[in-house]
């Protein structure tokens, strides 16, 4: 019988050991996207039911030589913009013959008055995004948000309660919350930013009902006890606060360990935001992967993965596509910490049966395929971590692959 839990709101999870007892815990990343109408500098997101109507009032700064109101959604049920020649149809230019309030009633209206630029979405339902630029040469860039001067929308429902929190399992399914709280985030996923054998989380934070400023995205590294703390090693070059809608793990480096770069969208939703990397300054601890592969060669669903070093245990279930927002290749590598070799690594696979290779070095790969022998490929060693060799693309041999049916 199905038990159910009692967090609600959850945008997406993790499913790693995070206290080192070979008991798989869950970090749930939570939000409330309940409706909620927003307005802030230079943008805004409305809900109208019908008949509504929400005002707002933006600043023109001295300087600005040409407004443009971005804005899109659904109203009514039917697509919604604003609609002009520039810029693909998404933009519309307001000069003084746009003074005057428009005469219609409906829809999303704009005009000048007064030294500001009034915008008013009214009469119909629906969901409008909007954003208020202008073309300022003397500002770097050329491009100036408007600051918003006044608004008159709807205050935002009562937000449910949806604080992202890591619960730990004490081995027989019942789970508890761990101490601390991080705010509401849309997206988690889990690498060992430090190869010292604990798992780290990445959250991709949201913004408060309401509010149209996001979260800055947070990196947490673990003591190794399912202990969370901000890490200040590990941060972007610039801004981190982005609407972030995607990211990957990847060793951008060669150093084997993972940076992580976060895509952002923009006010509409759009993938048009800057890209932000979080970059590793690396580490002298030694790594191992282990790849698992079904019978079929495709990669191992569900296959449990056991690696020991230093007397610690690192379990995990293979999972190569943990999140439709998300993709990595660190979920099958595991830190070593200052040890030179892992002393056991299991593979159990979903139907009970076990493989297990016994004093594994580090700086390698090992090849699990259901029903086949182990296979390893080897690294070359540089310095103080193990780095993959590198050859020019006509003399890089074919990288190997595992069996694609039993021999």
């Amino acid at each position: 019988m199905a038990a159910a839990l009692p967090w609600r709101r959850v945008q997406a999870i993790a499913l790693e050991d995070m206290d080192g007892d070979g008991d798989l815990d869950l970090f749930l990343a939570r939000a409330d996207r309940s409706p909620a109408d927003a307005a802030g500098t230079g943008a805004a997101r409305l809900h109208l039911p019908e008949g509504d109507a929400d005002r707002l009032s933006f600043a023109v700064p001295a300087g600005c030589e040409r407004l443009d109101v971005e804005a899109r959604g659904t109203l009514d049920g039917a697509d919604a913009a604003v609609t002009t020649h520039r810029a693909a149809g998404r933009r519309v230019g307001l000069r003084a013959r746009y003074a005057p309030r428009p005469a219609a009633d409906r829809g999303v209206l704009a005009w000048i008055s007064g030294g500001r630029l009034e915008v008013e979405a009214r009469g119909q339902a629906g969901s409008v995004s909007l954003r208020v630029t202008c073309d300022a040469p003397e500002v770097a860039g050329g491009r100036l948000s408007l600051p918003l001067a006044s608004a008159e929308i709807d205050p935002p429902p009562v937000p449910l309660e949806s604080e992202s929190l890591l619960l730990l399992n004490d081995g027989a399914g019942r789970f508890s919350a761990a101490p601390g709280g991080w705010g509401q985030a849309v997206a988690v996923m889990a690498a060992d930013m430090e190869l010292d054998g604990d798992m780290d989380l990445f959250l991709v934070r949201a913004s408060a009902p309401g509010s149209m400023e996001n979260a800055a995205d947070l990196l947490l590294e673990n003591d190794g006890a399912g202990r969370l703390s901000r890490s200040a090693r590990f941060l972007p070059g610039d801004d981190p606060d982005g609407e972030g809608t995607g990211m990957i793990w990847a060793d951008l480096d060669g150093d084997h360990a993972p940076e992580i770069l976060v895509f952002n969208a923009e006010f509409d939703g759009t993938m048009a935001g800057a890209a932000r990397l979080w970059a590793n300054p690396g580490t002298a601890n030694r790594w191992l992967r282990v790849e698992v592969y079904g019978a079929d060669g495709a990669r191992a669903i569900g296959a449990r993965v056991e690696v020991i070093a230093g007397g610690r245990r690192q379990a995990r279930l293979s999972n190569p596509w943990p999140h439709y927002a998300m993709h990595g290749t660190q979920g099958d590598l595991f830190g070593l910490g200052p040890g030179p070799s892992a002393e056991r690594v299991i593979v159990t696979w979903p139907d009970g049966t076990r493989q297990e290779r016994w004093r594994v070095p580090g700086g390698q790969t090992l090849i699990f395929q259901e029903g086949q022998r182990v296979r390893s490929l080897r690294r070359q060693e540089s310095g103080t971590i193990f780095r993959a060799a590198v050859q020019p693309a006509e003399q890089r041999p074919a990288p190997a692959r595992p069996p694609a049916s039993p021999g």
